[in-house]
């Protein structure tokens, strides 16, 4: 039981911490399976719409973290002083609508928009989830729990992949449907966008529900709130650890959207498969790689904690980065699909095993009433940096660099090179400071 200024108060059940878990990581997989299904209708959309890779860059990055980002920082405001499952329930309602209207767009112009809609819905998410997961679990389990969290990227991707192709080929099939405000008719891809901003719906009607839980303030928290003068007080006190951990993390993710946004074209470009076939080869392995490299970070990272190396979050993100460098030079460089496969299979492990202790090391080092700003401003550095940038740059390099839409698994390879070897450098160089910040704001890392 933990002491505070009000006196002491009980800890969450667990039975409640995992349920509040179990919908956080829904509202991952419902985010990401928004997200992500524009992945597997880049070729109906280009189609139909005269769209380049570079337009797919900016859609699949830049349309989305620019409010994203921006919106983020004041969802974090809200998030600390706010009815934290409520808040995120609107936010749900507003990015699954957002969703739905990308399957009215009729040009590049107006998915553009709708796809920055979705971004504002969806900037609530993490720093909602940050600051309840710090909440509800100690610190020795919050590596786990922050995984079991980010798992929901990797299923709700999964089924993205699965079910975008098959979709779009089931509503093509089907007699045209017309809208009553234009006579065109709606193609697969459309219809498709309107049905995944349907479950969403549901997911927010739950956390309505949800009872707050926001513990009291403890004895070894600051009095002085959670304004934003005293984040930019503990940022400046603490910026070298939240460097190191922030651009390092960041660009490793960002390589991850990469991943998940180009391996699909290489398997329908380079081996010449179908979008159905990419679908349920990359969809199995989101759904299975992906859990499992989720829980497999976290439980490293949470294991070596407990035998003293102080610096495991940092220590396992850097070695994971050099990790999945090979796995992605396996993928691209053997001519084998099969050799490919297991390359993205491995790509996809040491993609999520960062999700747990990037999550959990921010906790270690922010204070309790900070935890959503900080979420927010990790999430803003991590899409401008990663979801905006990298996916970007293999696109970039594959229409001015190689000038060969059927090099882009060079692009990814040229790309991860530089970006991996980056962020594993700068994890390693900061764990040591990142261990001082965190004893120093307190021992016992709570």
């Amino acid at each position: 039981m933990q002491a505070t200024e009000k006196g002491p108060i009980a800890p969450p059940s667990g039975r409640q911490s995992g349920y509040v878990l179990f919908l956080l990581m829904l509202g991952y997989v419902l985010s990401f399976f928004d997200r992500q299904i524009l992945v597997m209708l880049i070729e109906p959309i280009g189609r139909d719409l005269h769209l380049t890779d570079t337009h797919f860059g900016l859609l699949y990055g830049f349309a989305f973290a620019l409010f994203y980002t921006v919106v983020g920082l004041f969802f974090g405001r809200l998030v600390d002083s706010l009815h934290r499952p409520r808040l995120l329930a609107g936010a749900i309602i507003l990015w699954s609508l957002a969703t739905a209207a990308c399957g009215l767009a009729g040009s590049f112009t107006e998915l553009f928009i709708a796809r920055m809609m979705v971004g504002v819905g969806e900037a609530a998410l993490a720093p909602v989830a940050y600051s309840l997961i710090a909440d509800l679990f100690q610190p020795r389990r919050r590596a786990r729990a922050f995984s079991v969290y980010a798992m929901g990227i990797y299923l709700g991707t999964g089924v993205a992949f699965i079910l975008g192709g098959k979709l779009v080929g089931w509503l093509d099939a089907m007699p045209p449907i017309s809208p009553p405000w234009s006579g065109e008719p709606l193609a697969g891809w459309h219809l498709a966008f309107l049905i995944a901003g349907v479950p969403g719906l549901f997911l927010a009607l739950a956390l309505m529900f949800v009872r707050e839980s926001r513990p009291a303030r403890s004895v070894a928290t600051p009095a002085r709130g959670a304004t934003f003068g005293a984040f930019v007080e503990h940022a400046r006190r603490q910026w070298k650890a939240l460097a190191c951990h922030h651009f390092g993390f960041a660009m490793h993710t960002g390589f991850g959207y990469a991943i998940a946004i180009w391996t699909p074209a290489f398997f329908l470009r380079h081996h010449g498969w179908s979008i159905g076939q990419v679908g349920l080869v990359l969809g199995a392995l989101l759904l299975t790689a992906g859990p499992l490299g989720a829980i497999a970070g976290g439980a490293l990272a949470d294991g070596w904690l407990k035998r003293g190396i102080r610096d495991a979050y940092l220590r396992v993100g850097a070695l994971v980065c050099l990790a999945q460098l090979g796995s992605v030079a396996l993928m691209v460089l053997s001519p084998s699909p099969l050799a490919g496969v297991v390359g993205a299979a491995l790509a996809i492990v040491t993609m999520a095993m960062t999700a747990g202790p990037a999550g959990a090391a921010l906790q270690q080092i922010t204070p309790a009433n900070l935890r959503g700003q900080a979420g927010a401003v990790y999430t803003l550095v991590a899409n401008l940096v990663g979801l905006s940038l990298v996916p970007l740059l293999v696109g970039l390099t594959t229409d001015r660099v190689f000038a060969d839409s059927g090099k882009v698994g060079l692009s990814l390879l040229a790309v991860g090179a530089v970006v991996l070897l980056l962020a594993a450098a700068l994890l390693w160089l900061g764990k040591d400071r990142f261990v001082l910040d965190a004893d120093a704001r307190d021992p016992s890392n709570g």
